[in-house]
């Protein structure tokens, strides 16, 4: 029993993905975009609806002892339903995020709509990290190590100002290809894209990005971390599968590492735009 609290106490810690300033970053680049490139002044938002949306992100990601304890932000790949530890640990997202979308419809006042969509948007961007989709769970009491390190990689935020582009055609083709979209559907396609990500070959390495974030063979179950072990961003060295090439090596930052990180920030501003697109839109509901 102590050692199922001494997990419980440190797992809180790995319970959300980003903290809240690159959670702040990424919805300040997505606001910017979205703002520059709708055509109507009201659809707009405000300097005020940001702060609201911004400042509730933010608080969710850095949470609580007692919310970060009880309520774990994992996807469950497998029916995409709520799961729960010892009757009274929410080890999956699902239901928490269900009840922010109630919540987002049923908001009366400008401070409670925006607080709520900055509470959903949080879910939506941690859906852009690997060890949140796969799912792994990434405390490691025993090492002193309570987070994913991916999670805390810097966003560049000049390449994704520069990826969206300047001309709208990349926001533009966002909102119309989520069109019909709602919040439940953004999560499960974020979430989809992440995992596909993973399971995609490094570019010219005979090994796919499993070798950090190695899925469970049940959809359901938590996986574990691969050969590379959780030392994304970090030089690392482990065994290869091809006969060619007995160990594999990734460096300190390596160009492999920021294009992977870049790509999943990307998503998570994308997502997000969605989301701001979907409550611009008359009797929007999940």
């Amino acid at each position: 029993m102590l050692l199922i609290w001494a997990v419980l106490g440190l797992g809180q810690l790995g319970a959300h993905a980003y903290e809240g300033p690159i959670h702040q970053q990424l919805t300040f680049i997505a606001v910017r975009h979205f703002n520059n490139c709708v055509d109507q002044d009201e659809a707009r938002f405000s300097a005020l609806q940001t702060r609201y949306m911004v400042k509730a992100n933010v608080e969710q990601a850095d949470g609580g002892f007692w919310r970060g304890l009880f309520r774990w932000n994992f996807y469950n790949r497998d029916d995409e339903k709520p799961r729960s530890l010892l009757w009274i640990v929410e080890t999956r997202l699902h239901r928490v995020f269900e009840q922010l979308v109630e919540n987002l419809d049923r908001s009366g006042s400008l401070a409670e709509r925006y607080s709520n969509l900055g509470r959903v948007v949080n879910h939506l961007q941690d859906m852009t990290s690997p060890a949140h989709v796969v799912p792994v769970f990434m405390s490691r009491w025993w090492r002193l190590n309570v987070g994913d390190r991916f999670d805390e990689f810097p966003v560049d935020e000049a390449e994704l100002n520069r990826q969206l582009g300047l001309d709208c055609i990349q926001v533009k083709g966002i909102i119309q290809d989520t069109a019909d979209a709602g919040y439940d559907d953004l999560l499960r396609l974020t979430a989809g894209t992440t995992f596909n990500a993973v399971k995609e070959n490094i570019g010219g390495l005979p090994f796919t990005w499993e070798v950090f974030w190695k899925p469970d063979e049940k959809p359901g179950s938590f996986g574990e971390y691969g050969p590379a072990g959780n030392n994304f961003g970090r030089e690392t060295e482990f065994k290869c599968t091809s006969a060619r090439r007995p160990r594999c090596v990734l460096l300190n930052d390596d160009p492999l590492y920021l294009d992977f990180a870049r790509a999943r920030h990307l998503n998570a501003v994308q997502t997000t735009i969605a989301a701001l697109a979907r409550v611009r839109r008359p009797n929007t509901s999940s």
